[in-house]
């Protein structure tokens, strides 16, 4: 069985810039991805390796609800005579 050649290309400065217009815009690597005809993880690779700043939240970070203190059972005082 023969091996496979994997062929890499190289980033053309058309798609470089039309990936960093999209991530600004808040689109996906996947969908950066597809729209170049690239694998997601090679999107991500180039940016990263460039330095480019992630894309901007799209959605606020979640907040935790306040959590309210209760102690447990097992530190109520416990004395020797009352057993």
């Amino acid at each position: 069985m023969p091996e496979e050649t994997v062929v890499y290309r190289k980033w053309s400065d058309a798609e470089r810039a039309t990936a960093d217009k999209l991530r600004a815009e808040g689109y996906s690597a996947s969908y950066i991805g597809d729209v170049l005809g690239r694998p997601r993880n090679s999107v991500i690779g180039d940016q990263w390796r460039r330095g480019v700043p992630p894309p901007p939240k799209l959605k606020p970070p979640h907040q935790k609800a306040e959590r309210q203190f209760f102690p447990p059972a097992a530190v109520r005082r416990f004395s020797f005579e009352d057993a």
